[in-house]
C-alpha cells in the first residue's frame, strides 16, 4: 500500500490512521483507535475503547478486551520461540484495562502448553518487557522495563517484577509478591514476599503491598515470623513448616504461603509447574 492511501477497514470505524493495515476478517470495535503503520491480522479481535499506537503488529489468533493501551512498536501474537512449534494455531488472550509500554512482545502459546498465552486485566507491562509462550499473567500485575518471562510462567494476582529481571521457564510467582530489579529467578517466588539479590533470596514480607490491601498488622507480623523460621534460622524446611502450622495454622495468609511452598517442593528444582521426573527403578 502506498503511504497516505486509505487502509482496508471495517465499515464505520473512523479512528484508524490511513497508513494502518487491517486484514480482511479482523474484528475491531467501532471505538478502537489504531495509529500509524500498525498491522492487524485476520484472526484478531479488539474490544471497545482500546488504543493501538504506531508501528504495533498484532498477528495470529489474538483476542484483546476493552480499554487497553498498546504502546508503539509492540508485537502481540508472534510465533512462540520454542522448538516444538511448527505453526500450530495457538493464541493470545489479553483482558481489559491493561497498559503495555513501547516494544512489549507477547508470544502465542504452544500445543504442549495448552495452546494459549493469557494476560488478565489491569496489568502494567513496561517498555521492552517480554511474555513468552504459554505464560499466564493474572490481574493487577506489573512487569518493569526489559523484564523477560520465559515459557510456561505463571504470575499470580498482584505480583510485581521490577526492571531488568529474567525469570526461568516453569516458575510460579506467588500472589502479591515482588521481585527486585536485576534479579535472576530460577525457582518459585513465595506469595507475599520480596525476592532479590544475586542469589534470589527472600528478603522479607512485602509489607507495603499487604498494607494497601488492608491486611492487619498482626497478620503481617505473623508472616514476619514465618520468614524467620523458614529462611533465617537454618531449620530444615519440614521442621519449620510443622512449627508454622502449629503456631499460625489458623491464619489464611500463612496457609496460602505453606501450601505454595509444599507445591513447589513437589516440583522439579523448586518449580511447582514443572513435574518431577519419575524415580529410577532399581535393577
Amino acid at each position: 500500500m502506498a503511504i497516505g492511501m486509505p487502509s482496508s477497514r471495517p465499515p464505520g470505524i473512523a479512528g484508524i490512521h490511513p497508513t494502518a493495515i487491517l486484514a480482511p476478517g479482523a474484528r475491531v470495535h467501532a471505538s478502537v483507535r489504531i495509529g500509524e503503520y500498525c498491522q492487524v491480522g485476520p484472526e484478531v479481535s479488539i474490544g471497545p475503547e482500546t488504543e493501538i499506537r504506531a508501528h504495533t503488529v498484532i498477528e495470529g489468533r489474538v483476542s484483546i478486551g476493552a480499554r487497553n493501551i498498546l504502546g508503539s512498536s509492540c508485537v502481540i501474537g508472534g510465533r512462540p520461540q520454542d522448538r516444538s512449534d511448527d505453526g500450530q494455531n495457538s493464541s493470545v488472550f489479553l483482558g481489559d484495562d491493561n497498559r503495555l509500554g513501547r516494544g512489549v512482545t507477547v508470544n502465542r502459546g504452544t500445543l504442549k502448553g495448552g495452546g494459549i498465552t493469557t494476560i488478565g486485566s489491569r496489568n502494567r507491562l513496561q517498555m521492552g518487557s517480554h511474555v513468552a509462550h504459554d505464560c499466564s499473567v493474572g490481574d493487577d500485575c506489573e512487569l518493569g522495563e526489559h523484564c523477560m518471562l520465559a515459557g510456561h510462567i505463571r504470575m499470580e494476582t498482584g505480583s510485581k517484577i521490577d526492571s531488568m529481571c529474567g525469570v526461568h521457564h516453569w516458575v510460579t510467582i506467588g500472589v502479591h509478591s515482588r521481585i527486585r530489579g536485576g534479579t535472576r529467578v530460577n525457582m518459585d517466588v513465595p506469595p507475599f514476599m520480596i525476592l532479590g539479590g544475586y542469589r534470589a533470596e527472600v528478603l522479607g514480607v512485602h509489607r507495603e503491598r499487604l498494607s494497601l490491601l488492608g491486611v492487619r498488622d498482626a497478620v503481617i507480623a505473623d508472616l514476619d515470623d514465618c520468614v524467620s523460621l523458614l529462611w533465617r534460622r537454618g531449620l530444615p524446611k519440614p521442621d519449620a513448616i510443622e512449627k508454622i502450622l502449629r503456631v499460625y495454622g489458623g491464619v489464611a495468609e500463612v496457609q496460602t504461603l505453606v501450601a505454595f511452598l509444599q507445591a513447589s517442593d513437589r516440583g522439579l528444582l523448586g518449580r511447582a509447574l514443572e513435574r518431577r521426573p519419575p524415580p529410577v527403578k532399581a535393577g
